[in-house]
């Protein structure tokens, strides 16, 4: 019984970490991002859980949108969350032309730290690594 108990707290903890997406607020790429991460830790056998729980946490047209091809989405696997990102507009575990530019603006603000403005570049810099992006996609 004590397993059981354990089993059902960790899935309660994982329900709640569950993003809400609402698009006239929400970053839809940093919402991509932490689908990606869930879906790495969810259990395989409840891929579609999960997937309910992300298309009931969006809301106005998203929720539309995702609730008309809810029968496309619950494929039991993470290619149903894949397919949600994609219709929500965003790409699954790409980085977008405006961030591959935002690195590239990366400068020093005039009241800025030296240890701020390394520690933002480093961040780009470490997005970028855990993408395994080369230089030569970051080239201009």
């Amino acid at each position: 019984m004590a397993t059981q108990g354990r089993g059902t707290v960790t899935s309660n903890n994982m329900a709640t970490s569950v993003p809400s997406d609402d698009p006239s607020k929400d970053d839809l790429e940093q919402y991509s991002q932490k689908v990606k991460l869930l879906t790495e830790i969810w259990p395989s056998t409840k891929i579609n859980e999960l997937i309910a729980r992300l298309v009931l946490n969006t809301t106005g047209t998203a929720f539309q949108k995702l609730q008309l091809n809810s029968q496309k989405l619950m494929t039991g696997d993470k290619a149903g969350a894949q397919l949600l990102i994609t219709l929500l507009g965003g790409q699954w575990g790409k980085i977008n032309l405006e961030r591959k530019k935002a690195l590239f603006k990366c400068v020093q603000r005039q009241d800025e730290a030296n240890d701020s403005f390394l520690a933002r570049c480093d961040v780009s810099w470490s997005e970028l690594k855990a993408k395994q992006i080369d230089l030569d996609a970051v080239h201009a």
